[in-house]
């Protein structure tokens, strides 16, 4: 099954290894590859078994009965020409989403969005951005951005995460104009091998 990377931009379907949309040109560094059944799976998401048959019966005195349910179970009250209704909260009255935040490489090159839970290395999120930088560890670290808040983790890297050059040693809050760096030697000076990142 052929893989490719859609632009969010335009919805064009690039080969995996572009780096920018042959259509718009935009950026396509972030962008994961996917194929056609994880492109259908996104579009036929099942509901969960709960919420398949969530309609109840509410009878005047408050109590839930099933649907089918022609009397109450707790006042015995006929309840045959109540319409049932959905028991199942909206889930956007009850997800906390989180915000979309960004990260720019200090070249003005790459903008990484993150949703959710990012993990970032040469073999990860930004892998051909990161090939040549040799202080970057496959899996690096873990980006997540919970209820519009972004956080750094190192995931054991070889050469650590740093933010605002101070190494870090557990899960840390960034915040706007804030320096990431993958690899850095943490004196100051800035590697080549190494990556830096400034939250937008």
């Amino acid at each position: 099954m052929s893989k490719f990377k859609i632009c969010p931009s335009c919805g064009e379907k690039n080969p995996p290894d572009a780096l920018d949309c042959a259509n718009c040109e935009c950026d396509l560094m972030s962008i994961a590859v996917t194929d056609e059944e994880q492109e259908a799976a996104k579009k036929n998401i099942q509901l969960a078994p709960a919420e398949k048959n969530s309609f109840v019966k509410i009878c005047e005195c408050g109590a839930t009965n099933p649907p089918n349910a022609v009397e109450c179970s707790a006042c015995g009250e006929d309840i045959s020409d109540i319409i049932p209704t959905s028991s199942v909260v909206p889930a956007q009255a009850t997800q906390i989403r989180s915000a979309t935040l960004a990260l720019k490489s200090l070249d003005g090159k790459i903008i990484l969005r993150v949703d959710g839970e990012i993990i970032v290395g040469r073999e990860n999120e930004l892998k051909d951005y990161l090939a040549k930088k040799h202080f970057v560890s496959r899996r690096h670290c873990k980006f997540t951005a919970e209820n519009g808040e972004l956080f750094v983790e190192d995931l054991k890297s070889a050469n650590s995460t740093f933010v605002n050059k101070q190494r870090i040693l557990a899960k840390t809050k960034l915040s706007k104009g804030d320096e990431v760096g993958l690899g850095d030697a943490g004196n100051g000076t800035r590697q080549d091998n190494a990556a830096y990142f400034i939250v937008e």
